[in-house]
């Protein structure tokens, strides 16, 4: 879906003739939509109760500056999304909290600007919250 935003008129022109106005007009318009999915999106980090994601910026803006980004999860068990929260459009990383030891997620991630939230990117395969491989807790008695 296409929207028009403001428009600048750049030059206007208007003609009388005999009884009636004929108004030329030369204007330059912006059309703007949703802008595209964030690229490559990827884990760049995970703990026990909580994954990092990073993300480089969509192709398109969609013609209208992103304003934020979306970043959402979903456990596997469950399947469905919630908002976990979101970033300034210059910050593409986040760290998403509150995730339970050894549940399986998923995440994906959306770009909005004034228009609205564009489709989301989304991880190919769920992620596991877990301790990092080769560390273990020691419990000293």
């Amino acid at each position: 879906m296409f929207c028009l935003v403001p428009c600048v008129r750049t030059r206007e022109r208007v003609k009388k003739f005999s009884h009636s106005i004929l108004s030329l007009i030369d204007a330059s318009c912006c059309v703007a939509d949703k802008p595209s999915a964030p690229r490559n999106l990827r884990v760049t980090g995970v703990n026990k109760d909580s994954v990092s994601l990073a993300w480089d910026e969509p192709d398109n803006d969609g013609g209208a500056p992103v304003k934020r980004y979306v970043v959402e999860k979903a456990d596997v068990k469950r399947g469905v999304f919630s908002e976990a929260g979101d970033t300034e459009p210059d910050k593409r990383q986040f760290k998403v909290t509150k995730l339970l030891e050894g549940n399986d997620y998923m995440f994906r991630v959306s770009a909005e600007n004034e228009i609205g939230q564009g489709k989301p990117a989304s991880l190919a395969e769920p992620v596991t919250a877990r301790l990092p491989f080769g560390m273990r807790l020691m419990h000293i008695l």
